[in-house]
């Protein structure tokens, strides 16, 4: 049995196909790199689709942010128009009261003899204080009307600056341009601007984007220099 052994197990091996085999194990290798290949791509696929959601919810997020300040100073600016109008209505029955309480004295000193001095000194004295706390009265209304109508005007420049912002930023390429253009936005909403209401108004200091800008340049210049 033992020297049929041998023949037989070296027959078995040749009648053994392993180019067959190698050609197998080949086509599943390319298979399984292919669907591999194949599961990579979708899953780059999927990354895609999700940092494009992302920036879409962030772009959203931003604009719904820039929306909501600039209803914040619109609806403020909207207060202080109402409330300057009623400041005018104050102002104009202010100065009709002040006048015809002025008419009225001037038409009574006419006819008003004084028995003395003190006492002609007495009414003109007291007449005077009269008109001066409706005149004060005047006063103290315009200016609140003035004040109102600044926060007014102020508030409404805020809000439409904050309005067209995003156009702005999406219209322009170059970050640093971006960089410009936000410089501008946060100094409308934060910076006083004269608006011819208050009197002897001036502009807060601000920064001067083009300086700005050319220092950031300056500086990346000499960091990549380095």
């Amino acid at each position: 049995m033992e020297p049929l052994t041998v023949p037989l197990a070296f027959t078995a091996t040749l009648a053994t196909d392993y180019a067959k085999i190698e050609r197998e194990a080949k086509g599943y290798h390319a298979t399984m790199k292919e669907e591999a290949g194949s599961f990579k791509e979708l899953l780059d696929s999927y990354k895609l689709e999700a940092e494009q959601a992302l920036q879409a919810v962030k772009d959203q997020a931003a604009e719904a942010g820039v929306a909501t300040n600039a209803q914040i100073f619109l609806t403020d600016s909207e207060n202080h128009g109402s409330t300057a109008k009623k400041w005018l209505t104050a102002t104009i029955w202010s100065s009709i009261v002040t006048l015809v309480v002025a008419v009225i004295f001037v038409v009574i000193s006419f006819n008003y003899q004084p028995a003395n001095t003190a006492a002609a000194i007495q009414y003109v004295v007291s007449k005077l204080i009269l008109l001066s706390t409706l005149s004060f009265g005047i006063f103290w209304c315009a200016r609140n009307y003035k004040s109102s109508k600044h926060n007014e005007t102020l508030n409404k420049h805020r809000a439409n600056a904050l309005m067209t912002f995003r156009a702005f930023v999406e219209g322009s390429g170059e970050q640093q341009i971006k960089e410009a253009i936000l410089l501008q936005a946060a100094q409308a909403a934060f910076v006083n601007r004269p608006t011819g209401y208050e009197g002897q108004e001036k502009e807060s200091q601000s920064i001067n984007p083009v300086v700005e800008i050319l220092g950031k340049t300056v500086a990346k210049s000499a960091s990549s220099a380095q």
